[in-house]
């Protein structure tokens, strides 16, 4: 099934990059970007297709090749490939200092339940999209820390990235939804504190940490 229309926003370390093909009939579409497969989300028509290419903050720099098999209603198959440049994402160094009862906040026994309980609630993939357009901010406070940071602990080695965003906002400060969802989770965790994650289809998920109350 040839392909009508490519277009892809620009892939970047940590951040999304959208993928949009028009086919010239009926096709269904196999996406592997970095050696993994990508969902792909049709049309009832099955004619335009989106992906959503989520890279990870500590993928290098590079070009990765992007390949896509598409498969027209009477089994006929075709490989396409594309090499995708993989920009690096800015993102700047912290160092945290940690007092003696915060120290197992590091500690894997705590950290890797708590990784792995969230890791499933964001697992499922729901065919339906909830959001539109541009998210908006959970809140009007200035980013104290931004998403990616590169952090060390207590003048250890910087391995580790900061997978959230901090803002500043004063107790008692309301967190609004950047967009339609559905709630997924809501409890308090041992790293993360009081905790919301919203699934807002399409395998986009976005979670609250350290909140005041629920």
């Amino acid at each position: 099934a040839p392909l009508a229309r490519f277009e892809m926003t620009p892939a970047e370390q940590g951040r999304t990059s959208a993928l949009r093909i028009v086919t010239l009939q009926p096709t269904q579409l196999e996406i592997m970007f970095m050696g993994k497969p990508v969902t792909v989300f049709s049309d009832e028509a099955r004619v335009t297709h989106v992906a959503l290419l989520g890279i990870d903050a500590s993928a290098e720099p590079n070009i990765y090749p992007l390949r896509v098999v598409s498969t027209a209603q009477d089994g006929a198959q075709r490989t396409f490939e594309w090499r995708v440049q993989v920009a690096d994402g800015g993102y700047r160094n912290e160092a945290i200092t940690l007092t003696a009862d915060q120290m197992d906040l590091l500690n894997p026994a705590i950290t890797q339940p708590e990784e792995q309980r969230v890791r499933q609630v964001v697992s499922a993939i729901t065919p339906q999209r909830h959001f539109g357009g541009l998210m908006g901010l959970p809140c009007a406070a200035p980013v104290t820390s931004p998403f990616g940071a590169r952090r060390s602990y207590n003048g250890g080695a910087l391995n580790t990235i900061h997978a959230g965003t901090d803002f500043a906002a004063l107790p008692g400060a309301a967190v609004y939804a950047p967009a339609a969802g559905v709630v997924v989770l809501a409890e308090s965790l041992a790293v993360r504190g009081n905790a919301v994650i919203i699934d807002h289809g399409w395998g986009i998920f976005t979670g609250y940490w350290h909140l005041e109350s629920l």
